[in-house]
């Protein structure tokens, strides 16, 4: 049997075969794919995750990993030669030194590289080697490491000795604000997924566990779930705006306050910079808690439990067998494993860098050392072709992941079709009790029915019911059944003794797979793209629908009414054409188009 029997491709009553599709976009992927691997294998040997995570001293050594500081994992930053009490008036950023803890009083020595001092003579005309010289200029440039006492310190992300913070001392904030701000916290947040991995998937496997629940749950108690999802989503996105609107009120110099711990934005920002975006995210958060309690107030949800009935009936019914369990199942595991490989390789290709110890020129022309003689400054650079390759990792980094995302909607979008082609089989229905032949009539509509029958304390089913005439042992009955419970409040329900039973292959996961990977690849990874480019703007057209209120509006007020052409009336009138054009224009995704 073909790869594509279960799934006929029809136009016209004549079936077309699969052909490749956008081939050049596929070869792009595949090529950006490759590149991002061959990025990722030069980190690998050219690189060190740690270097992320690590300070370096003035000599260009990794405190605690390199040799001769492998015991001292603390950045220290050395102060110039004036001091006010305890602590230097300015620091050196260039004088850094590895130690094995932070000093908390002035007693202990740091070694420290001094400032060069350069001393200029003029040296007068000679005869050397058979060359003549007029005059010469004679450049000594001494530089040397000198041992400093301390001051007060305090740990900074576990990594960095910072002046301890008061109120009468800048020097903290400078500190944070100067060489940590850009360096040290980007670096710290990205190379801590080192640390954290066995936290990231045991969420992601938390997170599997609690998906196939939701899915189990929601075939019982679809309506039940989805009116408390709408209102804990929207309650929590409103606690969680205000409490980052909170971050305006405390002291943002303060770190060791409650909020400041507990606010990851004061984590990972410092002053007025983490204040104003504290108090960002939370504005957004209230606009977006603002669309969810619009949207909830507007929703009815019995369209969605036809919907979902229908969707669960497919991946969780009888003849679904494994093929739509296992595949969210897969995706996710799939999905945490390829983030975690990207991530990886992004932090193998951020920690390539190099060491320049040529710091002394002549005339534009830089000293070229000996092996008995080097300097004792070193600074780290990164060539700006290999940041050009980071920055080009990154969208690759993006660009794969919305690619395999459509590619596992594509692939549940086939298995579904390929279950809705399927023959249905016929067999005995497993849950068939004998019945009478008055309620087989009652159920096809023949025989002594009786409408309109009320019955008060069963369940909540709104209106009539219907029963019908049996004969007991003592005479004739009225019967009613009670139906299945929910919106409709059915009275009969069809117990054949024949059922209709569809059965999914097994393979259909991977028919599907193999049909996106060999056809239509350049599709998806096209598709992909252009679906998160234009997320946006269809989340806008949503957020303007929900405004309104009714889906319907703006198709009402085509024909401006005297009483619409108030200015609110306008307003909706020009939301409900922008929320049109979005929609037209960006890919017609609402369902209410």
């Amino acid at each position: 049997m073909g790869k594509d029997d279960y799934f006929p491709i029809q136009s016209d009553g004549v079936t077309k075969q699969r052909t490749h599709t956008d081939f050049c976009i596929c070869f792009l992927f595949v090529g950006v794919v490759a590149l991002m691997g061959g990025l990722a294998v030069i980190g690998f040997f050219e690189g060190d995750p740690r270097r992320l995570t690590h300070g370096r001293d003035y000599h260009g050594r990794l405190c605690g990993i390199d040799e001769g500081v492998e015991a001292q994992p603390f950045l220290y930053y050395c102060g110039l030669e004036e001091w006010s009490g305890s602590y230097p008036k300015r620091l050196n950023y260039k004088s850094t030194s590895c130690i094995a803890k932070c000093p908390n009083d002035t007693q202990s020595l740091i070694p420290c590289v001094m400032p060069a001092f350069v001393n200029l003579t003029m040296l007068p005309g000679g005869t050397e080697s058979n060359v003549t010289y007029d005059s010469s200029l004679n450049v000594e440039v001494t530089q040397s490491v000198a041992y400093q006492h301390s001051y007060p310190t305090e740990e900074y992300m576990g990594r960095y000795c910072v002046p301890t913070w008061s109120s009468s001392n800048t020097l903290y904030s400078e500190v944070i604000n100067g060489p940590l701000k850009e360096v040290a916290q980007f670096n710290s947040a990205i190379g801590s997924f080192m640390h954290a991995w066995p936290v990231i998937l045991g969420a992601s496997i938390l997170a599997i566990l609690l998906g196939m629940a939701y899915l189990y749950v929601l075939k019982y108690y679809a309506g039940l779930l989805l009116y408390i999802s709408l209102w804990l989503g929207t309650l929590l996105t409103f606690l969680f705006g205000l409490f980052f609107l909170y971050g305006l009120f405390p002291d943002p110099f303060d770190d060791m306050g409650w909020y400041q711990q507990m606010s990851p934005v004061f984590v990972m920002c410092y002053g007025h910079e983490a204040r104003f975006i504290s108090a960002l995210i939370g504005m957004i958060l209230l606009l977006i808690g603002t669309c969810m309690l619009f949207a909830t107030l507007n929703e009815n949800i019995d369209e969605s439990i036809g919907i979902i009935t229908a969707t669960v009936d497919c991946i969780l019914g009888s003849g679904s067998g494994l093929a739509f369990v296992i595949q969210p199942i897969v995706q996710a595991l799939t999905v945490t494993f390829l983030v975690c490989v990207l991530f990886y390789g992004f932090l193998l290709v951020s920690s390539v860098t190099e060491i320049d110890r040529n710091l002394i020129a002549m005339n534009g022309e830089f000293v070229h050392q000996e092996d008995f003689a080097k300097t004792l400054m070193a600074n780290v650079v990164r060539p700006w072709y290999w940041s050009l390759a980071m920055k080009f990792y990154i969208i690759g980094f993006l660009w794969l992941m919305v690619t395999f995302i459509s590619m596992c909607q594509f692939v549940i979008s086939y298995a579904v079709c390929d279950w809705y082609f399927v023959e249905c089989e016929t067999r005995d229905n497993p849950n068939a009790s004998p019945l009478s032949e008055p309620l087989k009539k009652a159920i096809a509509n023949k025989g002594k029915r009786v409408d309109g029958v009320r019955i008060r304390g069963v369940d909540k089913a709104q209106g009539t019911r219907s029963g019908y005439i049996e004969k007991g042992p003592h005479g004739k009955v009225l019967v009613v059944p009670i139906g299945e419970k929910g919106p409709d409040g059915r009275d009969f329900i069809r117990y054949d003794e024949k059922i209709t039973y569809k059965k999914l292959p097994l393979c259909a996961m991977v028919d599907g797979f193999a049909a996106c990977i060999y056809y239509h690849l350049g599709t998806v990874a096209l598709a992909g793209l252009a679906n998160a480019l234009t997320a946006p703007l269809r989340g806008f057209s949503e957020i303007l629908k929900t405004f309104m209120g009714n889906p319907g509006r703006s198709d009402q007020l085509s024909g401006f009414d005297d009483e619409e052409r108030t200015p609110s009336g306008l307003v909706i009138a020009g939301l409900g054409l922008c929320s049109s054009f979005l929609d037209e224009v960006f890919g017609r995704f609402s369902k209410n188009m």
